[in-house]
C-alpha cells in the first residue's frame, strides 16, 4: 500500500507519529445522491491537481464537481490538522488529533451567501482504529453540537482520508450534501475502496458527458439556456433538491434549447439530459 498512508497508529495520542496526508494525483471518488429522498446516484471525483507555495506554507489545489458557491480549492495538513484556504483566509477543517470528548470548532463558507461564514461545533463521542485496504487507520466518530441550518455532515471522519458518509473531505460539505465515499485513489494507482462494486465508477446510470452540450447562466434567473452544437438527440429532465420533476421534454435535436424558469424558486437543480449512449448531468442554481 502507498507509503504516505502506511502511517504508524497507536492508541496513545501523546505518542502517535502522522504522516503526510495529501500528494499530487490524489483523488477521492464518491457517490451524490440527487433527491430528497435520493431519485438516483451519480458519481464524481475531486483530485488534487498541483501544489503552491503562500507565505512559506505548501497549499495542494483541488479540482472537482462541486456546485456550491463557495467552493473549498486549496488544503494543508500540519501535524494532524487539515486547513482550507478562502478569500485569502486560512480555516480549521478537521483535527485528527481530538480524541472522545473533545470539542471540534469550524467554520464553513455559506454557499448561500458566499461572503459570510457559518459555525459548526462538533463533539468527538469515540475514536477507534479500523482496517481500510489492508491498512489500520484512525477513525473519529462525532456528533454535532449546534450549526446554521440544522444539517449533520457526516458521522465517521478517518484520518487523512476524510469522511466516510454524507460529506465529502477534504471538499465543503454543503456542496455535496448525500455523499458516500467510494475510492480514494493516490499518484501511484494505488486504491482504497470503500464499496463492495468491481468498479469505483459504477452506480446507476453511468454519467457520461455529451460533448459540447453546455448550460447557460449560472446562476440562472428568468431562463435556461442549452447550447447543443453538435445536434444530439436527447431528453431533458429537470429536478428540485427534493427530487421533484419541474420540467421535461423528449426528443430535442435543435442546436439551442431555452427553459422558462422564472417562476422556479430559488435553489438548486439538477438537469439531466439523456441520449441513448450517454447521460448529462448539471446542477444549476436559481436565484431571484
Amino acid at each position: 500500500m502507498k507509503k504516505m498512508i502506511l502511517f504508524f497508529l497507536l492508541m496513545s495520542s501523546a505518542f502517535f507519529v502522522s504522516a503526510q496526508y495529501f500528494e499530487v494525483g490524489m483523488k477521492w471518488t464518491y457517490a451524490h445522491g440527487v433527491g430528497s429522498p435520493p431519485v438516483y446516484y451519480e458519481v464524481h471525483s475531486i483530485e488534487i491537481t498541483g501544489d503552491t507555495l503562500i507565505n512559506g506554507e505548501t497549499w495542494f489545489t483541488l479540482d472537482g464537481r462541486c456546485n456550491c458557491g463557495a467552493e473549498i480549492k486549496m488544503i494543508r495538513q500540519e501535524g494532524q490538522k487539515v486547513y482550507y484556504r478562502w478569500e485569502d483566509e486560512k480555516y480549521l477543517l478537521y483535527d485528527y488529533a481530538l480524541v472522545a470528548g473533545d470539542s471540534l470548532q469550524i467554520k464553513f463558507p455559506s454557499p448561500v451567501t458566499p461572503e459570510s461564514v457559518w459555525d459548526i461545533s462538533m463533539i468527538i463521542d469515540a475514536t477507534e482504529i479500523n482496517n481500510f485496504g489492508g491498512s489500520d487507520f484512525k477513525v473519529q466518530e462525532m456528533s454535532y453540537v449546534g450549526n446554521n441550518f440544522g444539517v449533520d455532515f457526516g458521522q465517521k471522519f478517518i484520518e487523512g482520508l476524510g469522511s466516510l458518509d454524507f460529506c465529502l473531505f477534504p471538499q465543503d460539505g454543503l456542496c455535496e450534501e448525500g455523499s458516500y465515499l467510494r475510492c480514494i485513489t493516490f499518484a501511484d494507482g494505488s486504491t482504497i475502496k470503500f464499496t463492495d462494486d468491481p468498479d469505483c465508477y459504477i452506480v446507476g446510470t453511468k454519467d457520461i458527458e455529451l460533448s459540447g452540450i453546455s448550460l447557460r447562466p449560472n446562476p440562472v434567473f428568468d431562463f435556461l439556456k442549452i447550447d447543443n452544437p453538435d445536434n444530439h438527440s436527447f431528453d431533458l429532465q429537470v429536478f428540485n433538491q427534493q427530487g421533484q420533476l419541474m420540467f421535461a421534454q423528449k426528443g430535442i435535436r435543435a442546436s439551442s434549447q431555452e427553459v422558462t424558469t422564472k417562476d422556479w424558486a430559488s435553489g438548486a437543480y439538477l438537469v439531466r439530459l439523456t441520449s441513448a449512449k450517454a447521460v448529462f448531468t448539471r446542477v444549476i442554481v436559481k436565484e431571484e
